[in-house]
């Protein structure tokens, strides 16, 4: 019963990124109308609060920061003695930043203009989205 579900979540983990794989072949280059209607949106309600707010969460999801969740939920799973799942975590943890980074030169979509923290690269998939769907 056990096996099974593994290779379940396995084949399902696989297919999610096929997913992602296909939908950078087929999300076009430029903005999306969402996109746009977005980032207008958030202009028109930025006040300093929540730029703040915004930059901790950024900060959150990028190295050194993201140690964090990665420390509390690794030490979560030593304490309930969750070795497998310990593994399994830290190599999804590895490879999350490894396979956006790929996914990213073969998507090449370019990032929005404007945005509150200047990133280098390119901006799909989205490796904060990659973080917070592994961790």
């Amino acid at each position: 019963m056990l096996a099974r579900r593994r290779i379940r979540a396995a084949w399902a983990g696989a297919a999610l990124v096929a997913l992602v794989v296909v939908a950078a072949a087929f999300v076009p280059s430029g903005p999306l109308g969402v996109d746009r209607s977005w980032s207008e949106a958030m202009l028109d309600i930025r006040t300093r609060s929540l730029t703040d707010i915004a930059l901790a969460l950024n900060w959150l999801g990028r190295f050194p920061g993201s140690l964090v969740a990665i420390g509390v939920v690794g030490a979560v799973l030593l304490i309930a003695h969750r070795r497998l799942a310990l593994l399994v975590f830290v190599v999804a943890e590895c490879l999350a930043p490894l396979v956006t980074a790929v996914l990213k030169s073969l998507g090449g979509r370019p990032r929005p203009h404007g945005g509150l923290v200047h990133a280098g690269g390119f901006s799909f998939p989205s490796g904060h989205a990659a973080y917070a769907g592994v961790t």
